[in-house]
């Protein structure tokens, strides 16, 4: 061993050992990576140290590809000649080519990050057409790789800034996954693309976070929560809770049914309550009861008595929480639960007893008095039955999954104050009105019906939300309020079937705002897609780079994996066919999206007009 080599030995693992300090690197099919010749690696690209993950993963020495003016820097320099880097020159586009051709020849694991700068939105960019060529002139296959978990690192442009951030777990996990090599003749743009996100569903089912079932999950979440307001019904009397005393109140109201339910019987609980605090307070204090709340429409109301008995006790709900006003042209369910007589029954004595037990014991304790230790986190932990009465129901781990693949995109920041009114039994506004703010410690300002004798424009000057979600009511309100005064709110969230006007839209986005459009279709009942923030302005002196495609339902969530369909056949992301995706919360295999379009080569989904458009 010359004495480069050696120093490169040691150099490495000093470097490996520094690293893995900070980040907690796991690896994922590194059998897929060839034992040996050459191969060009084709990852994501998310943070300033992607390098350093890549290779404490895999099992072979990889050679990354640099852009030459790197060489100019001396403490890069040194560096990057001993890691035995291939640098390019971004104005000598054939030369680069071939210098990355020429390594693989060599027969060296080379590593290309395809969209020639770091993500600024959590999702997939474009993949330039360079590594294609390499591919064809060294003929050589292509190996895909997905780095899952670091948008969030420090390294990243999560929270719209690099480096000046606090860390949000120390180690930081991180997961690499290899793919299956695409042979050389193979390589496109839609196929290389197709594969990254495949990867991306095994990467996200690997994350730490899914070891804890939903109760447990929201025990640890409601613990670290502060005083301040979080859960906020806006109107005339405003309510609100922080995330300790709803905390504090669901688990009295736990404690308290796991001694007085049954426990032979169905599982389930349906909730009759418009959104609002007592609807999330009361989905918390169930699921801490062992039990699986189901949002009901307030649509069942209007239903003969008899026939919606019927409908409940086929879904197997034999008692629901409600509120007694809310029957007043119908007898209340025998077996109802008064919202306002439940809380009554949390008398100061146990109020206070079960606030030191909340806010003293341990996590692990808490656990164990509500008996919510093990258990199966793929059985079902709530679900919801939309307007046309098709029941939605989601596991503890697609739950918890559902807010780490939001979290995994530049919309919600961290104590961000979130304006719903959408019904609890959307895809929607169960995500960002109901789990993020429970389990993420979002705030959620809940417009009632109460509240919505006051206009918008005076919600948003007095609450100054960042981030509000539309619904088809809410779209017939702006069209009647435009122009709409100036506010702080800086994404328009709109997962309604048809899109605002572009007019309105295009109003919306003047003050700084974005107005994204997204994917949830009733089939899935859940999110698939969302525009977002363009992040060009933070960092105008980058490379463009945009999250929001006006007329497109935005990109395709981490963790999940499209594809396009014709008679049911797969075809090329950029043609068009039918949507199917998988992965996320989702059951295995592939699931119709109810909708047909094709990919642009950014990764916006445009959809089909529909037929009866």
């Amino acid at each position: 061993m010359n004495g480069k080599s050696l120093a490169r030995v040691l150099a490495r693992a000093f470097v490996a050992g520094v690293v893995r300090l900070i980040y907690r690197v796991r690896a994922l099919n590194t059998a897929n990576v060839p034992a040996e010749g050459g191969v060009l690696m084709v990852s994501n690209h998310v943070t300033y140290v992607d390098a350093f993950m890549i290779s404490l993963a895999c099992p072979r020495p990889v050679r990354f590809v640099i852009i030459d003016h790197f060489l100019k820097v001396k403490v890069f320099a040194w560096f990057l000649r001993l890691f035995d880097a291939v640098p390019i020159s971004p104005t000598r586009a054939k030369e680069a080519i071939r210098t990355a051709a020429d390594a693989v020849k060599e027969g060296s694991v080379v590593c290309i990050f395809p969209e020639g700068q770091l993500t600024r939105t959590g999702m997939l960019t474009e993949l330039k057409k360079g590594f294609e060529l390499i591919a064809r002139l060294a003929e050589c296959p292509v190996l895909p790789v997905y780095m899952d978990s670091l948008w969030g690192s420090i390294f990243s442009f999560e929270r719209f800034r690099y480096f000046n951030k606090k860390p949000k777990q120390f180690p930081y996990p991180v997961t690499v996954n290899f793919g299956p090599v695409i042979p050389m003749e193979n390589v496109a743009g839609d196929s290389v693309r197709a594969a990254i996100l495949d990867l991306s569903v095994d990467a996200l089912a690997a994350r730490d976070n899914f070891r804890h079932s939903l109760g447990s999950s929201l025990l640890r979440s409601l613990r670290r929560g502060g005083s301040k307001d979080q859960f906020v019904d806006l109107g005339r009397q405003v309510r609100a809770f922080s995330a300790r005393q709803l905390g504090t109140l669901a688990f009295a109201l736990a404690r308290l049914w796991r001694d007085h339910w049954p426990e032979e019987g169905s599982r389930r609980v349906g909730l009759l309550l418009p959104t609002g605090t007592m609807s999330t307070l009361f989905h918390a204090a169930i699921v801490l009861a062992g039990r699986v709340p189901v949002c009901l429409p307030l649509r069942l109301l209007e239903m003969p008595p008899a026939e919606r008995d019927a409908l409940l006790a086929g879904l197997g709900i034999t008692r629901i929480v409600s509120s007694r006003p809310l029957f007043s042209r119908n007898e209340f369910p025998r077996d109802g639960v008064d919202f306002r007589e439940a809380l009554a029954r949390i008398d100061p004595a146990r109020q206070l007893g079960a606030r030191v037990l909340f806010r003293a014991l341990p996590v692990r304790t808490l656990e164990a008095m509500l008996q919510l230790g093990g258990g199966d986190l793929e059985s079902e932990a709530a679900a919801y039955l939309t307007d046309s009465f098709h029941l939605v129901s989601r596991s503890h781990r697609g739950i918890i999954a559902t807010v780490e693949q939001i979290d995994s995109a530049l919309v919600v920041l961290p104590k961000d104050k979130i304006l719903v009114q959408s019904p609890f039994h959307t895809p929607a506004a169960q995500v960002f009105g109901l789990w993020h703010p429970l389990l993420e410690g979002s705030r959620a300002l809940y417009r009632t019906p109460a509240a919505m004798n006051v206009e918008l424009p005076l919600v948003l000057r007095d609450q100054s939300p960042g981030l509000v979600l539309i619904d088809p009511a809410m779209q017939l309100e702006l069209a009647r309020l435009q122009p709409l005064p100036p506010s702080n709110v800086r994404v328009w969230l709109d997962f309604s079937e048809s899109a605002l006007a572009p007019e309105i839209a295009a109003q919306l986005g003047e003050e700084g705002g974005a107005y994204c459009h997204g994917l949830a279709p009733e089939p899935l009942g859940l999110i698939v897609s969302m525009n977002t923030n363009d992040p060009n302005a933070m960092i105008p002196q980058h490379q463009p780079q945009f999250g929001n495609r006006r007329g497109s339902l935005g990109k395709i969530l981490p963790g999940f994996s499209p594809r396009l369909v014709i008679s049911g056949e797969a075809t090329s992301l950029f043609g068009q066919g039918a949507l199917e995706i998988r992965g996320g919360p989702l059951s295995p295999g592939w699931h119709p999206a109810g909708l047909s379009g094709s990919f642009d080569r950014e990764g916006f989904f445009n959809p089909a007009p529909r037929p009866d458009a």
